[in-house]
């Protein structure tokens, strides 16, 4: 992961990566396979109860 995201919310991570339209499709999708996908590139993922976390040892 080349950016720094660890300071960053999880929407600034998206706009930062560009992420932000891909991210709400998959939202709307409710898959969360497809929801980490994303959410995976800025170093994080989402848990069984909705929430994202970060993924340890992410340096973003």
């Amino acid at each position: 992961m080349a950016e720094n995201y660890s300071a960053m919310t999880v929407n600034e991570r998206l706009f930062a990566a560009g992420l932000l339209d891909e991210y709400d499709l998959a939202k709307a999708s409710g898959e969360r396979d497809r929801i980490n996908a994303v959410l995976r590139q800025v170093g994080l993922q989402q848990d069984a109860k909705g929430m994202n976390r970060q993924i340890k040892g992410s340096v973003g």
